[in-house]
């Protein structure tokens, strides 16, 4: 086996980490996870350093389809550990049979880049709507004066945070799926509800395989249904570009929920702008 510093194996730093559930070997390292099957393990061994050797099985040119090598470190966080997990690794492969190529079942996943809340474009979006807020607080006061603060203030800025929840959480999304989502075979798990827990709208929870092989559960479904959704196979249409994002077929009752919000929400910044005109001209 070759040693830890060889250009075929992962080094055991940097904040790399490895896990085995008893079926699959995943080793991660920045963001880049690898999830390796028992079957296409050939022999895992104790390698320098508190780490496990790992040799997948099959011929060598298979190993730049992922790009692990024939062999790899699946590092541990001291060497009591490292034993631990290479008996465990050994006593699975005892029970099946090393894959003729086993570098075919390795899956490789790139994980989102973590991005603090304070850079996100909610975060940014919540700032926009508090100032615009305010600024609105601040025109009714000039205009109408305090007394009328308490009876419109909260007509528009209501109104207009019902329509961007309708845009946010319902319009936008399924544009974007539209534009570019993938519809896959998958399956409802189960829901929640929106709001409380009489709420007649729920949410179906998606279970799907993407196209590159990796599987997203419990996924919340942008569209919503009137009755809980029974378990069962389904069509799930997902973003590429973030799975997270996913639907099942599109609902008359998701359908005319959205166009509700917007039609109130409409009505309710409308009837606060024209109270306003009538208290400034008054």
């Amino acid at each position: 086996m070759p040693s830890n510093t060889s250009p075929g194996l992962i080094p055991a730093s940097g904040g790399a980490k490895a896990r085995f559930d008893g079926r699959r070997l995943s080793v991660e390292r920045d963001r880049t996870v690898w999830h390796i099957p028992v079957e296409a393990i050939r022999s895992a061994e104790l390698g320098e350093g508190s780490a496990v050797s790992v040799e997948l099985s099959g011929d060598a040119s298979g190993a730049s389809r992922h790009g692990l090598g024939v062999s790899f470190s699946a590092p541990a966080a001291n060497v009591i550990a490292a034993k631990v997990l290479r008996d465990r690794l050994n006593a699975a492969l005892a029970a099946v049979s090393p894959a003729a190529d086993g570098h075919s079942l390795v899956v490789r996943e790139t994980l989102p880049r973590f991005r603090h809340r304070f850079l996100t474009a909610e975060f940014r979006r919540q700032q926009i709507a508090a100032g615009a807020l305010l600024v609105w607080l601040v025109v009714i006061v000039a205009i109408a004066g305090p007394g009328t603060l308490a009876f419109v203030s909260w007509l528009t800025p209501l109104g207009g945070f019902v329509v961007g929840i309708a845009v946010a959480r319902r319009i936008r999304p399924m544009r974007t799926l539209r534009r570019r989502g993938v519809t896959v075979p998958g399956r409802v798990v189960g829901s929640v509800s929106a709001g409380s827990k009489s709420s007649a709208q729920h949410y179906p929870l998606l279970t799907f395989a993407a196209d590159d092989g990796t599987t997203h559960e419990k996924v919340r479904s942008v569209v919503s249904v009137w009755a809980v959704p029974l378990n069962g196979p389904v069509d799930v249409t997902y973003d590429p570009e973030d799975p997270a994002l996913a639907t099942r077929p599109k609902t008359f009752s998701h359908s005319f929920n959205t166009v509700v919000m917007v039609a109130m929400g409409g009505l309710l910044a409308g009837l606060g702008l024209f109270i306003l005109v009538l208290l400034a001209t008054g």
